[in-house]
């Protein structure tokens, strides 16, 4: 496939008044980032005003009167390419957005939400969710009517799931669990007559946290990642955040137990930065490098922390580190650290969950966002119907909030419609680990230092190059000449856990 160019005139007229919205966004980007990690807590209503401010000035310069007319100019120019149509095609996209939801709607929702993250870690802390509760009614109240001034075509939550995976609608949604839960109860039942199934008691021994710093580090390196354009820092909840072309933040945290998660996710965000930074450079600072899909882009971070980082080659490479975490772990062999690593149990955790039963945890958020925004739920009430949710999808009831309603960041950021992008990520990755071995090879003979360029050079030339020019759906099609199906991943969960 050619290379990415601009040619248009018009689209290069949009990209020079664009370079402004841009830069606004990289410095909420930052400022963002930094709520996360070193912001002192008492400046959590500044930094909202200030980021509510910044959103109000992006959203004028987008919508000014000129550079809509340039939009609307564009439309009407004959033999655009690829990447021009999706220019164009991302920006009808934003207008949409503000276009429909008023400047003073979105100041007032950004001041909201982030003072809410603030309250939520506090509330987390204290296990309180009354203190979380008047803040997430206020949240629930303007994903509805967010809902509502965008339009949707079935039920409201279409609106909103389209804002993370375009064109995807609840009723798809539907179908697509009713099509994974099954079999994943099937593959669960099997699993527990197996040497992967319970408890692993190594979740319950502590660990050296300065020497898990420098492990995580280590892998990093052993990935190749680039310290001059990324930066490892720790927050409450992992996350990645993309500010500019060559500067990413991953997060990951600590415990004072299970050094498993803490590496799993360092890996699973090491999978969203490196979409980002291979994106092909001539789009950098466009809107077509933008990432807009977020199932294509779980799909990069579950496939690094899933098929590589749980990998028994994977954990060959860092025995020697894995086993100098804490004297408890000397006697361990790679065999007894590869059954940890992917031991199978029903838990509490979404992001501590194991790769069969995760999807029980996206399930139960999605129902309980669905019937929030259909008001079918009160926000009350969520706690119990947590739990209820809880026992009857997992089999597991968790006696404190912190560990139910109030262990995800999402809907303090005012995040609604997110979750399912998890699941739907989780099973592309399947899709495109099938593609990588029939094309490359077998992933456990690529886990070596030397080796790995051959994944991640995979992955820039099919999938990360492309930024936003495609949709998921259109990577399949143009990329890899097929649909997507959920029977790559489903076959690999059985290969691997049943034999």
């Amino acid at each position: 496939m050619s290379k990415f160019v601009f040619k248009n005139k018009v689209i290069k007229q949009i990209l020079k008044k664009y370079l402004d919205i841009w830069s606004l966004g990289y410095l909420s980007s930052l400022a963002g980032w930094d709520l996360h990690t070193y912001m002192p807590v008492k400046a959590a209503e500044e930094r909202g005003l200030v980021l509510a401010k910044v959103g109000t000035l992006s959203q004028k310069m987008l919508t000014d009167k000129e550079f809509v007319a340039l939009v609307h100019k564009a439309e009407k120019e004959k033999n655009l390419n690829d990447v021009e149509k999706a220019v164009i095609h991302h920006l009808k996209r934003s207008l949409r957005f503000y276009e429909k939801l008023p400047s003073s709607f979105l100041e007032s929702f950004t001041k909201l939400t982030n003072v809410a993250q603030i309250v939520w870690q506090n509330a987390r802390k204290q296990d309180n969710f009354k203190l979380f509760e008047p803040y997430l009614n206020k949240i629930v109240e303007y994903n509805i009517e967010m809902a509502e001034r965008l339009g949707y075509k079935n039920e409201p939550y279409d609106a909103l799931l389209d804002l993370y995976e375009e064109g995807w609608l609840t009723k798809e949604v539907d179908k697509f669990f009713d099509s994974i839960i099954p079999e994943i109860k099937v593959i669960l039942s099997k699993v527990k007559k197996t040497k992967f199934y319970g408890e692993h008691p190594l979740k319950q021994l502590s660990y050296d946290e300065s020497k898990l710093r420098k492990v995580n580090k280590e892998i990093l390196k052993f990935f190749q990642a680039d310290f001059n354009r990324m930066r490892l820092d720790v927050s409450a909840h992992p996350f990645t955040q993309y500010i500019g072309y060559d500067d990413t933040r991953i997060t990951t945290r600590y415990h004072d137990h299970n050094f498993a998660e803490s590496i799993s996710s360092t890996i699973h965000e090491f999978g969203h930065a490196l979409h980002h930074m291979q994106c092909d450079e001539k789009l950098k600072h466009t809107p077509a490098c933008s990432l807009e899909s977020l199932g294509m882009g779980e799909s990069q971070s579950r496939f690094w922390e899933n098929f590589i980082g749980k990998n028994i080659k994977f954990i060959e490479h860092f025995y020697k580190d894995f086993v100098r975490l804490g004297s408890e772990f000397e006697k361990l062999s790679v065999q007894d650290l590869y059954f940890y690593f992917n031991s199978v149990q029903p838990g509490l955790i979404r992001v501590d969950a194991d790769e069969i039963t995760y999807h029980f945890h996206i399930k139960l958020r999605f129902d309980i966002e669905r019937n929030l925004i259909n008001r079918k739920i009160n926000v009350r009430d969520l706690p119990e119907v947590w739990k209820v949710k809880m026992k009857k999808l997992l089999g597991v009831v968790p006696k404190t909030n912190s560990d139910g309603v109030l262990q995800d960041v999402h809907w303090s950021m005012g995040s609604f419609g997110y979750f399912p992008t998890y699941s739907l990520g989780t099973f592309l990755s399947g899709v495109w680990r099938e593609e990588l071995e029939y094309q490359v090879g077998k992933i456990d003979s690529l886990i070596t230092q030397d080796q790995l360029d051959q994944v991640k050079s995979w992955l820039k030339e099919n999938i990360h190059r492309f930024g936003g020019v495609y949709t998921t759906k259109k990577v399949l099609k143009k990329v890899f000449k097929r649909d997507f199906s959920p029977k790559p991943l489903l076959q690999y969960l059985k290969k691997k856990y049943l034999g």
